[in-house]
């Protein structure tokens, strides 16, 4: 999905929202059911950029040294699988 799918469909959302809930019981399950969403989404751990950085120059280094495969070639040790 590109960014400007996502903001979209988000815009959407939001419209719907604003038009539909109409009642305090249902905005409070709403905003229960996001705030349960939203925490899912922080306890994902997250990457800094420079841990970040560091792995794209390890994966960089390891390839210009031939040290991995390409798609097609984990595709065939997948389908062997």
């Amino acid at each position: 999905m590109t960014v400007l799918e996502l903001e979209s469909r988000k815009a959407l959302l939001v419209r719907e929202i604003l038009t539909d809930i109409n009642d305090e019981d249902t905005f409070r399950k709403l905003n229960a059911c996001f705030q349960d969403l939203r925490k899912e989404r922080n306890d994902l751990p997250s990457l800094s950029s420079g841990l970040f950085k560091d792995l794209v120059a390890k994966a960089t280094k390891e390839d210009e040294q031939g040290l991995c495969i390409s798609t097609d070639e984990l595709n065939k040790d997948i389908e062997a699988w």
